[in-house]
């Protein structure tokens, strides 16, 4: 079986280690990474199927990792997840077809819906949430 590949974009050193260790649990991979910069040399090098991006970061901030990110691979999904409840998705990032169902605030209080949205859009589906 062929293990979908997450790559994980969060600052915060306790956050990256729960969702890394939350993914390989449900049965993903995933390659975790502290800065965009990191991120971006990885993805460069490496097939990942879907990035879980938080939006506040040092230097380079999630929203243009993701601008980059399209540039190395347009086929690249993505889950935003970040701490500000007035968070609203900008233009630039509507092309990827990021749905307000893929922000998710922190904390995330029931992972399994988490990780529930993670396959729905890997596995090309749509719920109600969109």
């Amino acid at each position: 079986m062929n293990k979908k590949k997450i790559l994980l974009l969060d600052d915060d050193s306790q956050i990256r280690f729960n969702f890394k260790i939350f993914f390989e649990d449900e049965g993903f991979k995933c390659d975790a990474f502290s800065n965009s910069l990191d991120a971006l040399n990885s993805l460069e090098n490496n097939h990942y199927d879907i990035a879980v991006v938080d939006i506040r970061l040092p230097g380079m901030d999630g929203e243009e990792f993701i601008a980059q990110a399209l540039n190395i691979n347009p086929r690249l999904k993505y889950i935003i997840h970040t701490g500000s409840t007035q968070y609203k998705i900008p233009d630039k990032l509507k092309n990827p077809e990021i749905k307000i169902a893929d922000v998710f605030h922190k904390p995330i209080l029931d992972m399994n819906l988490f990780a529930e949205r993670i396959n729905q859009i890997l596995n090309n589906e749509e719920s109600f949430l969109t």
